[in-house]
């Protein structure tokens, strides 16, 4: 049995471990989401329960175990600015993928693995996962449908607004009608686009703003390095 190529494989897991701790962390601090926050910090918890399970291995084996440190640098930059300045939904998203990726860490490291009690850590770390990602996929949805209806909510205020100005401009006009059509297509404008973008929304999904940054049916964007990571 190869122990020094186990370690190596537990040490890359211990990383991801802590970079998903990382992403967490951060979300909890900038939401103000009340059930955000509670889920967030049991998540981050896990994370590092679960890196400091496959550390308590590593030592086992003769390895040295990896720091605990939550930092900005752990996280690919395109991500960590989403997730820092972002919408809850878009903030969501973005600890998703990087939850998401850290899964894929461990399929890639599983071959390299052949301790069996390591196995069995990983066999258990995976399994914790899955509520995890579940709760991910229904709390994302939730998200966005409660952002498109704030800002339908926006649009009828506007939208009534609108209507108002023409009813006053209408009375104070000493000429009827020649300032209200202008007023009038401000309203049509103002709700189309509204209408427009909304519908933009709705056709796009959550993976596509992060294309760029992620390709998951394959491997990473070439146009990050470990380095980033």
């Amino acid at each position: 049995m190869n122990n020094e190529q186990t370690i190596k494989a537990l040490e890359e897991l211990v990383k991801s471990e802590y970079t998903t701790s990382t992403a967490l962390d951060a979300a909890f601090t900038d939401t103000e989401d009340a059930k955000l926050r509670k889920n967030y910090r049991k998540w981050r918890d896990s994370h590092i329960k679960q890196g400091e399970a496959l550390n308590g291995r590593i030592k086992e084996l003769g390895g040295n175990p990896s720091r605990h440190e939550l930092r900005d640098g752990s996280i690919y930059r395109a991500l960590w600015s989403v997730i820092r300045g972002g919408s809850d939904h878009r903030s969501l998203v973005g600890v998703r993928l990087v939850a998401e990726r850290g899964i894929k860490h461990y399929v890639d490291h599983l071959d390299r693995i052949e301790d069996p009690r390591s196995l069995d850590l990983v066999r258990k770390n995976l399994e914790a996962k899955q509520h995890e990602m579940a709760w991910y996929d229904a709390q994302v949805v939730i998200e966005h449908n409660r952002e498109r209806a704030a800002e339908l909510e926006k649009t009828r205020e506007r939208t009534k607004s609108l209507e108002k100005e023409i009813k006053e401009d209408k009375r104070a006009s000493k000429e009827p009608g020649r300032a209200a059509p202008f007023t009038a297509l401000a309203v049509a404008g103002a709700v189309g686009a509204a209408a427009f973008l909304i519908s933009r929304r709705n056709d796009e999904s959550d993976d596509d703003v992060f294309a760029d940054t992620y390709s998951y049916n394959g491997s990473d964007s070439a146009t990050h390095t470990e380095a980033e990571i």
